[in-house]
């Protein structure tokens, strides 16, 4: 890395921390998560460690849609925001398509709220979807 490049990084720890604590995220989404933030844009990327760090609130737009308004209008946690706005970003068509035009707070369900049938399909097949601990450096960071 030159003197120029900025080091995109959060502590694993600390982020894992929050999303189980904040938004009682499993591991597995934790993970989902962190992978997903480590595909993210350049912008998205220096826009979430801001945020994670610091505090700053991010100004990403992406044809009028604002992280914002994901998180205040549309109900997404900060995290699933930065991962959506980082989508219609790479996507706008099939993006915005895909975000519903009114709608109230998005709500997950946890595989323990599913119908029996669906549940035991979950978990047949959730071993296919697992992905691997992302690359923790010595001071406990990762860099996105």
């Amino acid at each position: 890395m030159d003197n120029n490049t900025m080091r995109i990084a959060v502590n694993y720890n600390k982020l894992s921390k929050r999303l189980k604590d904040d938004y009682h995220y499993t591991t597995g989404e934790v993970l989902h998560t962190v992978w997903g933030l480590i595909g993210c844009k350049p912008e998205v990327k220096e826009a979430f460690v801001k945020w994670f760090n610091d505090g700053i609130e991010p100004r990403l737009i992406i044809e009028g849609v604002t992280w914002s308004q994901l998180v205040n209008e549309r109900g997404l946690n900060p995290y699933n925001a930065f991962l959506t706005i980082n989508f219609l970003m790479k996507d706008p068509s099939t993006g915005f398509a895909l975000l519903p035009r009114n709608i109230g707070r998005m709500e997950s369900v946890r595989v323990d709220e599913l119908r029996p049938d669906l549940k035991k399909y979950v978990e047949e097949h959730r071993k296919e979807h697992e992905l691997p601990e992302p690359p923790v450096d010595d001071n406990g960071d990762i860099s996105l």
